[in-house]
């Protein structure tokens, strides 16, 4: 029994609160260095191999910190909080398998968006992952695959020199506009469509900010994105011409 009481004293709600505050900045941290580390200018070999290394610590460290936080509180008080515990892994057994799947899945790199994949009888382009499945953009509509059972049936990714279109892109936008600024979003943009192969980095060429139009190689996992492309371009007040390389 004296044991059992040390237990509840040595744990209480103020030590949860305090190591899930610091494991959160921790968490932040990584977050942080791993967006900075997309947006920055650097060796591209150096960049993928420290941005490769951050996405694995991120992988690794979320379920690290649910097992952390959870063994604490049931610490606090081991026989009530342990059946709360139990009761909410038999609700979402299947949200948990879902998710340890995704990390098993996610340490694979060419698993990204703007990647194309196969799976049963669905094909097309990844332009979301989350942490219980991922978003497929095919010829049919957008479908959400659960990453238990991408795990169980198996994929295919098609990457690769072979499924690249490499376009040049002439983008102007209207004289009112400020030229700086919207040089800014128009590579904040590039970063974040997912019809981008990033295989091949965006590359924005101008002698000044000033000068227009721009020219912009970028490289698609296919051809048939460019309509999409250049919408998404024209809905931020982007006017773009393309020439196939």
């Amino acid at each position: 029994m004296d044991y059992l009481w040390q237990v509840h004293y040595d744990y209480s709600w103020g030590g949860l609160l305090s190591i899930s505050i610091q494991l959160a900045l921790f968490y932040f941290a990584l977050q942080l260095a791993h967006r900075i580390l997309i947006r920055i200018s650097a060796p591209a070999n150096w960049q993928l191999v420290v941005d490769r290394y951050v996405r694995y610590g991120l992988l690794l460290f979320e379920p690290i910190v649910v097992l952390v936080i959870g063994s604490y509180f049931m610490l606090i008080k081991p026989f009530f909080h342990g059946l709360i515990v139990l009761l909410l892994l038999l609700a979402c057994l299947r949200q948990l398998r879902n998710y340890f799947s995704g990390r098993i899945l996610l340490f694979d790199h060419n698993l990204k968006v703007g990647t194309r994949l196969n799976h049963q009888d669905f094909s097309g382009l990844i332009t979301y992952i989350g942490r219980l499945g991922l978003r497929l953009q095919t010829n049919k509509g957008l479908h959400f695959l659960n990453f238990e059972d991408l795990l169980k049936d198996g994929y295919t990714l098609l990457i690769g020199e072979k499924n690249s279109s490499f376009f040049r892109l002439k983008i102007n936008v209207a004289e009112k506009e400020d030229n700086t600024a919207k040089l800014e979003q128009l590579q904040e943009l590039l970063q974040v469509v997912p019809y981008l192969n990033w295989l091949h980095r965006p590359q924005i060429t101008t002698t000044n900010p000033t000068d227009q139009p721009w020219l912009v190689e970028i490289a698609l996992h296919d051809e048939k994105h460019l309509k999409d492309l250049i919408q998404r371009l024209e809905e931020q007040d982007f006017s773009a011409r393309t020439t196939k390389i």
